[in-house]
Order: C-alpha cells, then sequence, then structure tokens
C-alpha cells in the first residue's frame, strides 16, 4: 500500500524560506504559537484562583529522603503510628470505662443488699417473703415446689406469650444474671402484662394442688394454666376495647338464629354486652351471648390519639381532618351535588335495612325521611339516635 503525502505550497512564500508563510515563518520566529492550556492558577474565565498551591520541595527537610505528594516514607510512618495510639488510647479508655461501671455496679448492689436484705425475687418484689404473693407460699407450704409443674405451664402459655409478646421469667433471670452493666432487659407494658399472668397461673395452680391434693397432675395444671390466661386475656381486651357490634355476614344460620332471638330481648346490638354480663340472666342466654361477642364481634380502641393517622397511607390526623371537614362544611357547596349524595346514601341505606335489628332498625328507617331529626325518633331517646346514627354511617361508609 503507497501513502502519497500532498504538501501544499505557500500562497504568499516567505523571501528567505520559501517553504514557510510570509509572516509566519518558523525559521524566522515569526510563527504563532498555540494557545494556553489549563491553567491551575486561573479559572475557565480567565480570573486568578485564592488558592495557592502547597509547595513541597523534592528532599524531606525532616528526614532527607525523596519527598512523593503523601511525604517521604518515614513521614507515612510516623502517621500510621499515630493514629494506631489513637486507637490504643481509645480501647484504654473504653476499658476504664468499662471497669469503673461495674465497680460502681458493685457498689450499688452492696447499698442495696443493705438496704433491702435478699434482693428482689424473680418476681421483681423487695422483701418478698412478706410482698411476694408467689414466694409467700413458702410460708404458708414450706414443702410446696412452685416449680414442680413448670415446663407443663410454658407449654399453656404459649398462645399467650406469642400475643403479648412476653418472656418467660426464668429466661429474663438468667439473661439479667449474665448481662453486662446497663444492659438488663427491661420490659414492656405488654410483657409486664405477660409476667402477671405467670404469677397468678403459680398461685392458681398452688390453689388447685391444696384442693385436688394427692390428684393433682399435669393435666389439671395445664387447664388451670389455660383458663386463667384466658380470663386475663379477655378482661383486657375488654378493658382497652369497645364492642361495636356483630358481624352477621359471617355468621352461621343457626348462630344468625340464636343472635335474631338475643337480639328481640336486648332491642339493640350494644344491649349483648350487658346481657352477657348480666348475673340474674338465664345461664344458656348469657353463654351463648358470650360466644357470638367472641366470634362474631366488631370492637374498636377504647383510647385513641389526636395524632393518630386515618390511614396508613395518609398523612393526616384525626384532628387535622376534622378541622378539613369543618372548612369544607363552610365552603359554598352545589345543591344539586348535595342532593344527589343524600340519595346515594338513602339508597345505601334501604340496602342495609335488612340486617338492622331492634332499635337499630327503628332509626335507620327514620333516617330514610327527608325531615329525619335526632329528637324526633318515636320509642328512642335522643342520646341512643345519636350513638346509633353514627353506627349506622359507619356500616354505609363500609358498603
Amino acid at each position: 500500500m503507497t501513502v502519497h503525502i500532498i504538501i501544499v505550497p505557500p500562497t504568499n512564500p516567505c523571501p528567505k524560506h520559501p517553504g514557510e508563510e510570509a509572516g509566519n515563518c518558523w525559521f524566522c520566529g515569526e510563527k504563532k504559537l498555540p494557545p494556553k492550556r489549563y491553567n491551575a492558577a486561573f479559572d475557565t474565565q480567565g480570573n486568578q484562583r485564592n488558592i495557592v498551591p502547597e509547595f513541597k520541595p523534592l528532599i524531606c527537610p525532616k528526614h532527607s529522603m525523596p519527598n512523593f505528594p503523601h511525604g517521604c516514607f518515614k513521614c507515612e510512618a510516623e502517621r500510621y503510628q499515630e493514629m494506631t495510639e489513637a486507637e490504643a488510647n481509645r480501647r484504654l479508655v473504653d476499658a476504664i470505662n468499662s471497669e469503673s461501671k461495674q465497680l460502681w455496679k458493685t457498689i450499688r448492689d452492696k447499698e442495696s443488699a443493705a438496704r433491702w436484705a435478699g434482693g428482689k425475687c424473680s418476681h421483681g418484689h423487695y422483701l418478698y417473703e412478706e410482698y411476694c404473693n408467689v414466694c409467700s407460699i413458702k410460708r404458708i407450704d414450706p414443702d410446696y415446689d412452685v416449680d414442680l409443674y413448670r415446663d407443663t405451664i410454658n407449654k399453656a402459655l404459649r398462645n399467650a406469650k406469642a400475643a403479648l409478646g412476653g418472656l418467660f421469667r426464668a429466661d429474663v433471670r438468667d439473661y439479667n444474671k449474665n448481662c453486662g452493666v446497663g444492659d438488663e432487659i427491661k420490659l414492656t407494658e405488654q410483657q409486664k402484662n405477660f409476667a402477671e399472668i405467670e404469677s397468678m397461673v403459680d398461685m392458681e395452680v398452688w390453689r388447685a394442688t391444696k384442693k385436688y391434693g394427692s390428684e393433682m397432675n399435669e393435666r389439671r395444671a395445664y387447664a388451670v394454666a389455660r383458663n386463667v390466661a384466658g380470663k386475663f386475656l379477655s378482661d383486657l381486651i375488654e378493658e382497652t376495647t369497645i364492642f361495636e357490634g356483630l358481624d352477621f355476614d359471617f355468621m352461621t344460620p343457626e348462630d344468625r338464629e340464636a343472635a335474631d332471638k338475643l337480639l328481640k330481648q336486648c332491642d339493640e346490638v350494644q344491649g349483648l354486652e350487658q346481657l352477657a354480663k348480666d348475673r340474674d340472666a338465664k345461664p344458656e342466654d348469657r353463654e351463648t351471648a358470650k360466644r357470638l361477642m367472641k366470634e362474631y364481634g366488631r370492637r374498636s380502641g377504647r383510647f385513641k390519639s389526636l395524632d393518630e393517622r386515618i390511614e396508613e397511607d395518609d398523612d393526616t390526623s384525626p384532628a387535622e381532618w376534622e378541622i378539613h371537614q369543618q372548612e369544607a362544611r363552610e365552603r359554598t357547596i352545589d345543591v344539586s351535588d348535595v342532593a344527589d349524595a343524600l340519595e346515594e346514601q338513602r339508597e345505601k341505606l334501604r340496602r342495609l335495612l335488612p340486617s338492622l335489628r331492634g332499635k337499630e332498625l327503628v332509626v335507620g328507617k327514620a333516617m330514610l325521611s327527608p325531615d329525619f331529626q335526632v329528637s324526633k325518633v318515636p320509642g328512642v331517646d335522643k342520646s341512643s339516635v345519636s350513638r346509633i346514627r353514627k353506627v349506622i354511617l359507619g356500616k354505609l361508609n363500609r358498603l
């Protein structure tokens, strides 16, 4: 392959050097040099920078060795040694602090032992022989072993432990005994509830042991523990939640018939709760009411924070939502839109009526009237109408 190089002759040759342009001759010193490239002392606009580059001599003045951009080899070794010394000093300080905490813990334990002889029992009580219900059993029945049915009791409390996120007392005691200073387990309110269940179970198992004597066995201990835990959880749910009504959509035909029969006696769904607590009622009605409330009851929290979010995807709290609703009511709205919305709600209410019972049915029929007023519902007082109306509106929103 042959490459041909074409040399274009200059249009205005230099008189001394014919191969160069006149006025731009390299040999005459007239050729223009290319423009300057990047200069660290100036920016792209030509303004002088304020940063003065650090001068580094070629030879390190301290060690008389070749100097590199980060210093000589001995300078690097000294910096690494300083970092190692700092790490060693930090570890030494940590060790001193740990030893100091241990010493102060020993001092506080001695002071506590002098103030509270014997310290706390496994149930968390000082002077436990007098103030702990479980430990005081030893004073009454010295030969009784509290841990005789411990494995059976733990099996019976598995569901309660999972529901409350609890920890068994023996596990907490062993962990706190072997952990470091300040690392002891701090129980939450739910875990304290489970600890209370354990203490109540120990007391009831002991009472059952005294009652049955030689006939006491693991099966009875298991039943006692399950019943105590179930009763405690039922009371806890009743204290922290409110019964709102029954879900008739999920009932079997037999349960629906039983619910209709009881609702005729109670006049309203909320009356089931009173029937379940009424000791003068028929035992079979009380048991049926309790079972229906347990299996089909709707409950909501008794205590709600105003800062709690209405939905998971919404950042609006109930207080803010109420303010927005008040502002929306104050704005001018189209009457035709309101009429359409009311008609749509009435249509939903007509579909909801067959599932209402007692006073809810009476209030629901009254709400269909355009002239509905809370104080003018026959046979139902004003406060009950106001409360039942909120329940019905909640059901309408869920349709």
